[in-house]
């Protein structure tokens, strides 16, 4: 190794250091935010609690005044009251499939002429096999390959705490973004 090789790499090494003390110190302050957030919401889920239960209970009151009275929503089978839409509606029903190949053979055996309006066939390119090709073929295909070439990488090694940074960063990103 030159003197300049030398000098370079431990300028590298230097910031390098630098970039891991300030991750240190994100991470520090971020689960201080999360200590006092998990601290918050046990002061708080006893309240929520208490007040999901009430809410629970008086929809219950409310469901059973509805049933007991079926006449009040005859026509209009809906009112809206205090900003709650309350009433009697026909249900919507839903259509069960438990055996979804099953159900494709049998409209293709019983109901042949509706088949394409009642099955969707979904092509989908398999990318492993394209990643196979060579330049030439995809471009003949109408397909290139991208991002292929050298590129910086700054990737910190300790996964503990990268999912709580990289949802903070993320999130702190479109903070700015909304402020522009």
């Amino acid at each position: 190794m030159t003197q300049d090789t030398t000098v370079a790499l431990a300028g590298i090494e230097e910031r390098a250091k630098n970039y891991r003390q300030a991750r240190d110190l994100l991470a520090d302050r971020l689960r201080q935010l999360e200590d006092q957030i998990e601290a918050a919401k046990r002061r708080a889920m006893p309240l929520i609690t208490s007040a999901l239960g009430a809410a629970k209970a008086a929809e219950a009151e409310l469901s059973t005044a509805i049933q007991e009275n079926p006449k009040l929503f005859e026509k209009p089978r809906t009112l809206i009251v205090h900003a709650i839409k309350l009433g009697i509606e026909k249900q919507k029903g839903k259509i069960i499939v438990e055996d979804a190949d099953r159900t494709i053979e049998l409209i293709r055996k019983h109901l042949t002429d509706q088949f394409d309006a009642l099955v969707k066939t979904k092509f989908k390119l398999v990318k492993a096999a394209l990643n196979q090709l060579k330049a030439a073929d995809l471009k003949k295909i109408g397909a290139e390959a991208g991002a292929a070439g050298d590129v910086v990488v700054i990737r910190p090694v300790d996964s503990d705490l990268e999912k709580l940074l990289t949802a903070f960063l993320k999130t702190e990103e479109t903070a700015v973004e909304d402020e522009t």
